[in-house]
């Protein structure tokens, strides 16, 4: 509603130029928009809307869709994690330094990227992100998002990097969607940072059967080849930020880092909201 009324305001000035605009330019119609409009933003204020998740009412001042509760409450990945891709790891490690804690997965394969991942994929954050992706949400996209932050000024190193660039869509889930998950995530991550987000750099050229429905083989099979790589000269010798929503098996991720390094980039760090413990 909000989106549709506020384009409904673009009205052009009279032809003459540096004429004033006069509000008998508007329509009937736009006024009748724009007074929807501004009774949608003047009911946000008074009866503020409820937390998607517990449904307690939200205050004035939170605008993420979530309460400060369920914020608290989210599964944050801690303890010991696989330096290579950020796993968590449950066995006793005994004196062995994090910069050199690998899964038994990564033990067994040559990984050219590091990954790491702020949450566990369950419960609320599994929630919030299904809202996020799935039914438009936005603004939970980019309340998420800000927890990247917090994770920033653990691990400085990990974020230090020459530009950003978000996973992407096909065209057809683009044109569902409306928007690209990743992209929103790492413009958050991109601001805070000051770093180039660079959306078009990879692009997705197969459509694939949804990663979900597969085995770990399969995912590998079903990703392999579903890229390709815009501007080269942009990421030559860079070292990258890859940001995409959640990671599962790694392939997608794998599959990007793979084209990024055989294009000519320095180091590719994968950071994604959250990651499903298989």
């Amino acid at each position: 509603m909000q989106k549709d009324s506020i384009r409904s305001l673009d009205v052009p000035l009279n032809k003459k130029c540096g004429e004033k605009f006069q509000p008998q330019n508007l329509s009937l119609a736009n006024l009748f928009r724009l007074s929807i409009f501004v009774k949608t933003i003047f009911l946000g204020f008074i009866f503020p809307s409820d937390c998607l998740i517990c449904k307690d009412p939200l205050n004035c001042s939170n605008s993420g869709l979530v309460c400060q509760s369920c914020l608290l409450n989210l599964p944050f990945i801690q303890g010991p994690i696989c330096y290579k891709c950020g796993s968590p790891i449950q066995a006793a490690i005994g004196n062995i330094p994090a910069e050199k804690l690998c899964c038994s997965d990564c033990q067994n394969k040559n990984s050219s990227f590091q990954a790491r991942s702020v949450f566990y994929y369950e419960g609320i954050i599994r929630q919030l992100i299904h809202h996020f992706k799935f039914h438009g949400k936005v603004t939970i996209g980019k309340t998420l998002a800000k927890q990247f932050i917090d994770y920033q000024k653990k691990e400085p190193d990990f974020f230090s990097t020459h530009c950003i660039i978000p996973v992407p869509l096909g065209i057809k889930k683009l044109r569902q969607r409306e928007f690209n998950q990743s992209y929103i995530l790492a413009k958050v991550i991109g601001k805070y940072l000051t770093i180039p987000v660079y959306p078009f750099i990879l692009k997705k050229i197969k459509e694939i059967t949804p990663q979900m429905k597969l085995s770990r083989k399969e995912r590998i099979q079903n990703i392999r080849g579903a890229f390709t790589v815009c501007k080269k000269k942009l990421i030559e010798g860079k070292d990258i930020l890859l940001i995409d929503d959640v990671y599962t098996t790694g392939a997608t991720i794998a599959e990007c880092s793979k084209l990024l390094f055989q294009n000519g980039a320095g180091r590719v760090h994968a950071l994604t909201l959250a990651r499903s413990i298989l």
